[in-house]
């Protein structure tokens, strides 16, 4: 999990649309301005809060210069694995098991309360005071439920529970996802390594991360590229077979549809 700003000075980092495997909320601390997310158009301003789910395109279309937004961003399986300390992946299914109410802007009153938790993470983190970790799921829990007991985003029919086997199997082949980015990956493989048939691996992993299994390998690589091209001179061609892509054609067509730019383009942005 983290928290994080974004203000007027790196927001044009994200003025093209783009996407993560992360569950995003998002609050406006100062600053106006519209965010564009799943082809609607939102006006935004202090006290305003923004929900994205996995794989949700989404930028900040147009900002003022004092702009300041306050991000927590986490995984799903932060939930949902055994690790968390959770039983209960309901709490997701406001992001993973959306209702035809679900919006990106939250009314006043849950914005107000989801705002003063996210400030509540960052006060955590930043003092780092003891069991500060446990204190920060606490309240990312707490900000869960709240969201899906006020704002109506979830379906009334919940998520079905898998069996412990089957989410613990699917914790440990996203870990080997994220561990071995630079191989070649076949679904058929990571689904026989979770013990699952590939259409049940498919269903389950989108059902607990919201994305297909593709598509979070797809953006986990260009993740890795972004934190490449920020760091290394390297050639484009051996960022992108450090990524997994195996010529540069699928490499910067990927790059485009995950984060709305070329790598020159970002290259140019973060230097």
């Amino acid at each position: 999990m983290k928290v994080f700003h974004i203000t007027s000075e790196d927001v044009n980092l994200i003025t093209s649309l783009h996407c993560h495997t992360a569950i995003e909320l998002c609050c406006v601390v100062s600053g106006k301005g519209k965010i564009v997310a799943c082809n609607n158009n939102y006006v935004f301003a202090p006290g305003d809060v923004f929900v994205f789910s996995p794989g949700e395109k989404h930028c900040v279309a147009k900002y003022s210069d004092d702009t300041d937004l306050l991000c927590l961003s986490f995984e799903p399986h932060c939930i949902w694995t055994s690790q968390s300390g959770f039983s209960d992946t309901r709490m997701l299914d406001s992001f993973l098991n959306q209702s035809s109410r679900y919006k990106n802007k939250l009314s006043s009153k849950t914005a107000n309360y989801v705002h003063r938790n996210i400030c509540r993470c960052e006060e955590e983190l930043i003092d780092m005071d003891s069991e500060y970790s446990a204190a920060i799921k606490i309240i990312l829990a707490d900000t869960l439920i709240y969201i899906l007991r006020n704002c109506g985003y979830a379906k009334t029919k919940p998520l079905s529970a898998s069996r412990y086997y089957n989410l613990e199997s699917l914790r440990k082949t996203m870990a080997y996802i994220d561990e071995n980015l630079h191989e070649e990956l076949d679904l058929d493989v990571l689904a026989e390594s979770a013990n699952m048939s590939r259409s049940y691996f498919c269903t389950i992993f989108k059902r607990y991360n919201g994305i297909k299994p593709w598509d979070y390998i797809t953006i986990r690589r260009i993740e890795k590229a972004l934190v490449l091209l920020s760091v290394s001179e390297d050639k484009k061609l051996n960022i992108a077979i450090d990524c997994g892509f195996n010529n540069t054609a699928n490499f910067y067509r990927a790059f485009k549809k995950i984060t709305g730019k070329t790598p020159s383009d970002y290259e140019v942005v973060a230097k």
